[in-house]
């Protein structure tokens, strides 16, 4: 059974992060294992990323912001994306969605929204 083989976690190189060296070594079941694998965070979802005018300089920002609930789906967030874009035609731009870390969603270039 799956539940009961040993898995032995060991991390080479030179200069490990903080996580392997806090697992370096260790040996535990795979159910430990399972478990801190489903304890990363479960707040997954999509922001809406953009720009907003201020004089010459363009300033990030995203939507929802911290740490609260997120948009639950791409599509979603590319609907919302869009809406924003109507409403604020010139003040802000370079409208995109982005992942629970921030990072652009795959061919948000196709998709992203100028809005100059």
């Amino acid at each position: 059974m799956v539940e009961q083989e040993i898995l032995s976690l060991y991390v080479e190189g030179s200069n490990p992060s903080a996580l392997s060296k806090k697992y370096k070594g260790v040996v535990m079941k795979m159910s430990e294992a399972i478990a801190i694998i489903n304890s990363s965070p479960q707040n997954r979802g999509f922001r809406v990323s953009f720009e907003k005018k201020e004089g010459c300089i363009l300033r990030s920002g995203y939507f929802p912001e911290g740490e609260g609930p997120l948009i639950p789906t791409e599509d979603d967030a590319w609907i919302l994306a869009i809406a924003f874009a109507k409403k604020t035609t010139g003040k802000y731009v370079n409208i995109y969605v982005v992942d629970h870390n921030y990072r652009p969603v795959p061919d948000y270039k196709n998709q992203a929204i100028e809005n100059r």
